[in-house]
């Protein structure tokens, strides 16, 4: 990702600690042995999925993402959600 964030340290450190959030909460869910515990590390994982899905649009409001890398990025994110809302369901039976 070729971002010029200079000026926009606020914005890289919030997108930085949604990504690490969602794959620490990934493994963290993964190694839980009840339910209900992996639900909720999932769900929380999801909120942060979410959370970068919107750094990435105002990113690209600022002109600092182009439209392809956006959308590339973006529909990672997505897919990332739509796993997670799987292994929710499954936590939820």
């Amino acid at each position: 990702m070729g971002l010029a964030l200079r000026g926009y340290r606020n914005i890289a450190d919030q997108l930085l600690r949604s990504v690490t959030g969602a794959e620490a909460l990934i493994a963290e869910g993964a190694n839980r042995f009840s339910p209900k515990q992996k639900r909720q590390r999932y769900e929380e994982a999801r909120s942060e999925a979410g959370e970068l899905a919107s750094h990435l649009e105002r990113l690209y409001r600022y002109e600092l993402l182009g439209e392809e890398e956006t959308d590339e990025l973006l529909t990672l994110a997505n897919r990332v959600c739509a796993m997670l809302t799987g292994l929710i369901r499954r936590c939820s039976r």
